[in-house]
């Protein structure tokens, strides 16, 4: 089973909604090998996901259960196969671990936008974004996890 981990900031809206976006696409595809989570460079701990992601991964057919953030840590990260910074920033607060990149490194997409803060429709973007680019991202994993 290969880990992949997301990383934004707090891992309470990008992180998890790119997690639960990945996770139903790789199930869709009928791909059993991955494993998905989700971790923030400055989480609380046990956060909920915020109600406006949530509403934006509903609106997208996505379930998600309960959330509790998670803090990124050295030994988490080293026990992922990949880690996938949403932001270049978040990438350099990880100090470049092997296993990691950016999001756009693997897909041309850009940063994803942080909307913690906005509104529904920031955060619906944002869902958007990450789908997009996840698509991408879905059909290359095999060859990146080889």
């Amino acid at each position: 089973m290969k880990i992949i981990a997301f990383v934004c900031t707090g891992n309470t809206c990008r992180s998890p909604m790119a997690e639960h976006i990945l996770r139903e696409k790789l199930n869709s595809r009928g791909y059993q090998d991955y494993s998905v989570i989700s971790m923030g460079t400055y989480a609380a701990v046990e956060e909920d996901i915020s109600q406006y992601a949530r509403e934006a991964l509903g609106a997208m057919g996505i379930d998600l259960g309960r959330h509790c953030s998670t803090q990124a840590t050295e030994e988490l990260i080293k026990s992922c196969d990949l880690v996938i910074a949403l932001t270049y920033r978040h990438l350099m607060q990880l100090n470049f671990p092997t296993n990691a990149t950016a999001l756009d490194a693997l897909t041309g997409c850009g940063d994803i936008i942080d909307p913690y803060g906005g509104t529904k429709e920031e955060y619906i973007y944002c869902a958007r974004e990450l789908e997009k680019a996840l698509d991408i991202l879905v059909d290359k994993l095999p060859e990146i996890l080889r």
